[in-house]
């Protein structure tokens, strides 16, 4: 488990495509987002919500905003 500092490092090393996986929920998705990673993978924080669909948009919203402000 590298955290956020860790996808932060990587992506300073290198311009291949990152996708944070792992661990990644609403709770630290912006910060990930954040780094400058290309994409973050939350099938677990959406599959075990009690509301999937709420959580999903939550979530685009989220990376929406990233792609937006061209931080993807």
């Amino acid at each position: 488990i590298i955290g956020i500092s860790g996808l932060a490092e990587i992506r300073n090393r290198t311009k291949l495509p990152i996708v944070g996986i792992g661990g990644i929920d609403l709770t630290n998705a912006a910060s990930a987002m954040d780094t400058g990673i290309d994409g973050v993978a939350v099938i677990s924080s959406i599959m075990k919500s009690d509301c999937p669909g709420k959580v999903t948009q939550e979530l685009r919203v989220i990376i929406n905003r990233h792609k937006l402000q061209g931080n993807i």
